[in-house]
């Protein structure tokens, strides 16, 4: 009799396992959001990894190239995170609730005398942007009447922005900020941040493919979890100034 029960409770737990497989978290690398070289993977992988963990769910994080994510992703247990919302998308995709804000901000710098409250005021500036970004509505409106310096990188137009190559230059806070404590303590200091004139804040999300059935249950679950740290107003794991859940 208690082989027949050990055996019993040897495959109810064989099956229940079976039942909870790992899922796979397909990102791109984008640091400091997610980080391929940091033992957490990144603020923001670390912050989803601890919803999932809260939620008993087993996930690992993958790094592949951005042009195979939507591929990857669409596989049986797997996801990803750090999207942007789109009604095209959500044809797709099941959305977590918003996980938290990207925003773009200005950075001059700290001995510039700009004082800028609208948009409409960077015309005649030399603006430092970097190659294939989007900055919002407002700014891409504006865009044929600025003069753009396109980059390679956003680090490259960091630079720029230190040499005086440029005036200004648009970036993430959160990225700037990492960039710059990998800077010379003394050209660090010479960047500010402003917090106005606003730019763009989007949020982004998790998402799951609805042509798998265990996707809706995923996402519920990863809500539910992210719910309960906000609830609890746990400090989400982003490092830099301005970004804020």
């Amino acid at each position: 009799m208690i082989l027949k029960l050990g055996l019993f409770a040897l495959f109810f737990s064989c099956s229940l396992a079976a039942q909870t497989p790992t899922w796979r978290l397909v990102v791109d690398n984008y640091p400091p959001y997610i980080d391929e070289l940091s033992e957490e993977r990144g603020a923001l992988s670390q912050l989803v990894m601890a919803v999932l963990k809260q939620e008993q769910i087993a996930a690992q994080i993958e790094i592949v190239p951005w042009q195979h994510i939507a591929t990857e992703a669409a596989k049986p247990n797997s996801a990803s995170f750090l999207w942007f919302e789109t009604p095209d998308l959500q044809q797709q995709w099941y959305f977590s609730d918003p996980i938290t804000s990207v925003q773009q901000v200005l950075l001059v710098r700290k001995d510039s005398t700009l004082k800028l409250d609208r948009l409409d005021q960077l015309r005649g500036l030399k603006i430092g942007v970097s190659k294939n970004y989007f900055y919002g509505e407002r700014f891409a409106a504006l865009a044929p009447q600025l003069q753009l310096k396109a980059a390679a990188s956003d680090f490259a137009n960091l630079q720029a922005l230190l040499t005086s190559e440029i005036e200004v230059a648009v970036m993430d806070p959160v990225i700037a900020y990492v960039m710059l404590q990998q800077l010379d303590k003394n050209l660090a200091q010479q960047i500010k941040f402003l917090e106005a004139p606003a730019l763009t804040s989007r949020p982004v999300y998790l998402v799951c493919t609805r042509n798998f059935i265990p996707c809706l249950d995923f996402v519920q679950k990863f809500n539910h979890g992210l719910a309960a740290f906000k609830a609890k107003q746990l400090q989400i794991p982003i490092l830099g100034p301005g970004v804020q859940e």
